[in-house]
């Protein structure tokens, strides 16, 4: 599939350790200085369909080496082999939206285009320097307890992505993002703004973020711990130990774009990443209450649980 790529892009970011080399500036992401990219993000025309799709969806379509998103209104993404991104911006599209998207589901499949395995969950970092993820679908306060972590001294790693590599030896590796989280309104009544400015992310939706105490841009950090966010519970805070398959299958239910590059013939690769972490750390399903003022006491649970 052909595209226009644009050769010199204006701007240069660093993001879960890429160099990003960009025609749109991203103000949420750390600006460093040029060099050669890792990631080269493009504004040009791309087609609205691939010439050869393996896996369709309601918005996407794939094959091997190339991924693309459509969003109504707002752009079409194409995802090129994890080292292009293609973007086409919808006639009177705010960037907020386009960014909103190229940073999280279209970036997503870029790094697991690139052999990372994407986890939808937010990291914190251990006093020892370890990364603990807290994984769940949309809604689940993933991002809620991340920022009432860093309250109690566990430093941002990641919001909302947790890209994992095996390291040497065989240790899942994280891959440190912006350092900036987003919430909903309720998140934040709950918890107070915690000293800091929070800004809208979207015109069109009610989130805001904030840049909380993070670990340096770059950071690579061994996993310590997973927590699997399950639906809220009217029996009041309780966690549970998984161990064996139990661990396999939660930790598989939460991987980005699984079931696209199992498809696409990645599923020995997906396997692999996905036995690497639960051999690795433990892993503990973690049910709440739906009130959101009982953060605190939850985080205080997870602390008290961590190895």
């Amino acid at each position: 599939m052909a595209a226009r790529q644009r050769p010199t892009p204006s701007s240069f970011y660093s993001l879960h350790g890429l160099l990003i080399a960009s025609d749109i500036e991203c103000p949420e992401l750390p600006a460093v200085a040029a060099g050669p990219a890792d990631l080269v993000i493009g504004v040009c025309e791309v087609a609205p369909h691939l010439d050869s799709a393996a896996a369709t969806g309601a918005l996407f379509e794939a094959s091997e080496n190339e991924f693309l998103i459509s969003i109504n209104d707002v752009a079409r993404f194409l995802i090129r082999r994890g080292t292009h991104i293609d973007v086409d911006i919808a006639p009177g599209a705010d960037l907020s939206d386009v960014r909103a998207f190229l940073l999280g589901s279209v970036m997503s499949a870029a790094l697991t285009q690139r052999g990372l395995l994407v986890v939808h969950a937010s990291a914190v970092a251990t006093p020892a320097g370890g990364a603990i993820l807290f994984a769940g679908y949309s809604g689940r306060g993933k991002s809620t307890l991340a920022a009432a972590m860093t309250a109690r001294g566990y430093p941002l790693v990641s919001d909302d992505l947790a890209p994992v590599a095996v390291g040497p030896g065989g240790t899942p590796v994280v891959a440190a993002g912006t350092g900036r989280i987003r919430l909903w309104p309720d998140a934040l009544t709950a918890l107070g703004d915690m000293g800091h400015d929070w800004a809208r992310v979207r015109p069109s939706v009610p989130k805001v973020a904030a840049h909380l105490q993070a670990v340096d841009a770059g950071s690579r950090l061994p996993l310590s711990a997973l927590f699997i966010l399950r639906p809220y519970s009217d029996e009041g805070i309780r966690l549970e130990s998984l161990a064996g398959t139990a661990k396999f299958t939660a930790i598989r239910q939460h991987v980005c774009h699984r079931l696209t590059f199992e498809q696409l013939g990645r599923r020995a690769q997906m396997f692999a990443g996905i036995t690497s972490l639960a051999a690795a750390a433990p892993v503990t399903r973690v049910y709440r209450p739906r009130d959101q003022m009982q953060i605190g006491a939850l985080a205080d649970a997870v602390i008290a649980a961590l190895p």
